[in-house]
């Protein structure tokens, strides 16, 4: 069973190497995001990225900024990993590993759905459910959406701000705020590109009460060139879309770390996105690498403290952080006080005495026993 088990890792690996020239591919990804995250097999066949560096509270599309593009609102992520997955691929909330995506080759600006109204305008991950086909938009093969508190909710004045997440409001207001709003998706195809036009850029300036002008893209091809230029947050966007001379630096790999979980996901794979497309049934001659398989008795003791962390954060009102950094990021007038991950108070550890000096107490406390004892029977004979 095992062994079956690594034989359809490699045959999901695979089945991402034979694609278009110019198309990123699985190997290009692993490679690309294993320096800051860990590679997992879910139910065998099902392989998912989840980011390591992360603070515990931490999600998808909050560490950035909003761009008005060619391409229409395109996510410009701070983050090291963000050129792939918020242009690729779908995410899911995992109930105990958090946040995991899900790989696919197909670019668009951002992958989210929207919700908005006269007050706040919000984004959340697109369902791992949810495909794009040209003459329709986004489809979905089962109706299913993230629940209210994983959304992001910002007012309008503050959707284009530099760091958004410093404005994003605090979660325990999203219910109030999800069930007074409209859902929308505005995905569609112009000359080959994907177009993410959302909710419209007019409305969205006459409710943030200011001209949104269009951010020039350049598309970046090296990613060492793009690690250079990333850092801008001027009037132009450095877009990395590997070509072929890039990805074929990665296109044999002799073993693939991933993690073979023996806890079991929820998602219907034969429904997922990624797996609805006839090309990703492509394969081609590769030699079979090795796979670390790694049964989960639990996850390892830092995977634990996160597990725990997240459950702490779920009955908190703790707000979205950057990552690397123990501050809150979240400060809506709106919200209430944050609880840092530094504030929260641990059991202080129980030093254990040497055992002659737990024998010495233990003498003395019956010698005391002795003690008191003929005193009582003294003072009895007595009367």
């Amino acid at each position: 069973m095992k062994k079956l088990g690594v034989l359809i890792i490699v045959l999901f690996i695979t089945s991402f190497t034979n694609i278009k020239a110019g198309q990123v591919s699985f190997n290009y990804f692993y490679s690309t995001l294993s320096p800051h995250g860990e590679w997992i097999s879910l139910d065998y066949d099902l392989v998912v990225w989840r980011p390591t560096s992360v603070h515990y509270d931490w999600s998808p599309y909050s560490i950035g900024r909003w761009a008005w593009t060619e391409d229409g609102w395109y996510w410009d992520s701070y983050e090291s990993f963000g050129w792939a997955v918020y242009h690729y691929g779908r995410w899911d909330y995992n109930d105990y590993y958090g946040w995991v995506w899900l790989p696919d080759y197909e670019w668009a600006p951002a992958w989210v759905e929207w919700r908005y109204n006269d007050d706040y305008l919000g984004w959340a991950p697109l369902s791992p459910y949810a495909s794009f086909k040209v003459g329709i938009g986004i489809s979905y093969s089962i109706n299913r959406h993230l629940h209210h508190r994983f959304w992001n909710f910002v007012r309008y004045d503050n959707f284009c701000r530099t760091n958004v997440n410093i404005y994003i409001v605090n979660n325990s207001y999203n219910n109030r705020i999800f069930s007074n709003t409209k859902f929308r998706t505005n995905y569609y195809s112009d000359g080959g590109r994907i177009i993410n036009r959302g909710v419209d850029r007019d409305y969205v300036e006459r409710r943030a009460g200011y001209k949104i002008r269009r951010t020039e893209i350049s598309r970046v091809n090296d990613y060492s060139t793009y690690e250079k230029t990333s850092k801008s947050r001027g009037e132009k966007i450095n877009v990395f879309r590997p070509d072929e001379k890039e990805i074929s630096r990665f296109r044999e790999i002799e073993k693939y770390n991933v993690r073979n979980s023996d806890r079991k996901s929820s998602l219907e794979k034969e429904k997922l996105s990624n797996r609805s497309r006839e090309n990703n049934s492509q394969m081609k001659d590769n030699p079979n690498p090795s796979i670390r398989k790694e049964t989960n008795n639990g996850r390892n003791g830092e995977n634990r403290n996160n597990k725990s962390e997240r459950e702490l954060s779920k009955n908190s009102n703790d707000n979205h952080s950057t990552s690397g950094e123990r501050i809150s990021t979240r400060t809506n007038p709106e919200r209430k006080p944050v609880v840092n991950k530094s504030e929260v108070r641990k059991p202080a550890n129980r030093v254990s005495e040497p055992q002659s000096q737990r024998r010495s107490n233990v003498e003395s406390k019956k010698e005391n026993k002795t003690t008191n004892t003929n005193a009582r029977s003294k003072s009895t004979k007595e009367r």
